[in-house]
């Protein structure tokens, strides 16, 4: 008997989820010192959002400057910086400096189409 496949969709992380992952992923192609952009893409390609990878890279990198330090990511628990990151990203509301427009970019792609 031939069965017909079934199409199962693509998972549908939350933006909460898909920020801690993202940090996570770009702190480890970082430290090994790996082109962060097709990590990121490949971890969003899960989901069904890969083109939101250029921007999570470059936001990412604008938030470890805006830290001065590397931002720090805690395996399977939020760390502070990633619900700093999260905060930030909610409350973000004007353009004045690149780190607040990454933000505000972000989140208006993130949240696109949920």
């Amino acid at each position: 008997m031939i069965h017909a496949a079934i199409e199962v969709p693509l998972a549908r992380r939350s933006g909460e989820m898909l920020i801690g992952e993202a940090l996570r992923c770009w702190s480890r192609a970082r430290a090994l010192k790996t082109d962060v952009i097709p990590k990121i893409y490949g971890l969003l390609a899960i989901s069904g959002r890969p083109m939101l990878a250029p921007a999570l890279a470059s936001m990412l990198a604008l938030f470890e400057d805006w830290l001065g330090r590397p931002p720090a990511s805690a395996g399977p628990r939020q760390s502070a910086d990633e619900a700093l990151l999260l905060t930030l990203l909610e409350e973000a509301a004007g353009t004045a400096t690149p780190f607040e427009s990454a933000l505000c970019s972000t989140r208006a792609m993130l949240w696109e189409g949920l």
